[in-house]
């Protein structure tokens, strides 16, 4: 008799199962189901590759859209120049300085450019240009990323990377 608990043969004559000591019927028990079929070794393989699937996939988004963690840095005016712009992050806030005679200014918050900012700044086609950006809480100064070689509002970003402030604006370049 086997025990349909557990599936362990017994003694015709037991009333409990000698391994699970369940209560036995004392009619004679068919034996049990085969046992299902381990998972094929392959599982784990199929596991592992859709992971670095993933991983190679959210990769390569976050290479071609970055945020605004991509401008963090230090930036010439002229290219193959000294630092003149830097870009900080502490925690989650961003800062701007700028090279002065006696050294770095005070930081500025920036805060992160918004839709409603690009359009405004770049014009209808500001989607195009893929920007990243940050502008200074209070005042007219910002930081951006674009398309190398796009164009808007007659402006051409030749190094990727453009600033504008008060009196103007430009290329810039990230050393």
């Amino acid at each position: 008799m086997f025990c349909t608990a557990c599936g362990t043969r017994n003694e015709r004559s037991a009333r409990f199962c000698v391994q699970c000591g369940v209560p036995l019927d004392q009619a004679v028990g068919s034996p049990p189901p085969a046992p299902s079929p381990k998972r094929s070794a392959v599982l784990p393989f199929i596991v592992i590759g859709a992971a670095v699937l993933v991983a190679v996939i959210v990769g390569l988004y976050s290479t071609f859209r970055s945020g605004p963690d991509v401008l963090v840095g230090e930036y010439a005016v002229a290219k193959n120049g000294r630092a003149e712009i830097k870009v900080t992050k502490v925690g989650t806030n961003y800062f701007v300085s700028m090279q002065t005679g006696g050294g770095w200014s005070r930081p500025e918050a920036l805060v992160v450019c918004s839709d409603k900012d690009f359009a405004e700044l770049f014009g209808s086609d500001w989607k195009s240009l893929d920007l990243v950006g940050l502008r200074a809480k209070d005042g007219p100064l910002g930081i951006f990323k674009a398309k190398k070689k796009s164009q808007a509002r007659g402006q051409t970003f030749q190094t990727g990377y453009f600033m504008f402030f008060f009196l103007g604006g430009g290329d810039i370049y990230k050393l």
